[in-house]
C-alpha cells in the first residue's frame, strides 16, 4: 500500500479514457474513494481508502476547492 501506487494509478486514469469514464460514475466523494480503490486493485495497484482520502484532502488544500466533489466527478470530457 502506498501513495506512490496511488499516484501511478492516477496517472493511468489520466491516460485511459475507459478508466476516466468509470471514475465519472461516482456520485459522491465517498463513492469516488471506494471506486478508486476498487479500480486500482483491478488494475494491479495497491492503495487504501485512507490513502485516497488523504490525497483528495491534499489536492483540495492546494487548489482551495470550495464546491462539492459531485461537481468535479461529472465534468465534461471536452471543453
Amino acid at each position: 500500500m502506498s501513495l506512490e501506487s496511488l499516484q501511478q494509478f492516477y496517472q493511468r486514469v489520466l491516460e485511459d479514457p475507459a478508466l476516466q469514464e468509470q471514475v465519472r460514475q461516482a456520485t459522491s466523494q465517498e463513492s469516488l474513494v471506494r471506486l478508486a480503490v476498487r479500480l486500482g486493485q483491478e488494475n494491479g495497484y495497491d492503495f487504501t481508502v485512507e490513502e485516497v482520502r488523504q490525497r483528495i484532502q491534499e489536492e483540495w488544500g492546494r487548489s482551495q476547492i470550495t464546491y462539492p466533489i459531485e461537481n468535479l466527478v461529472n465534468l465534461p470530457t471536452t471543453y
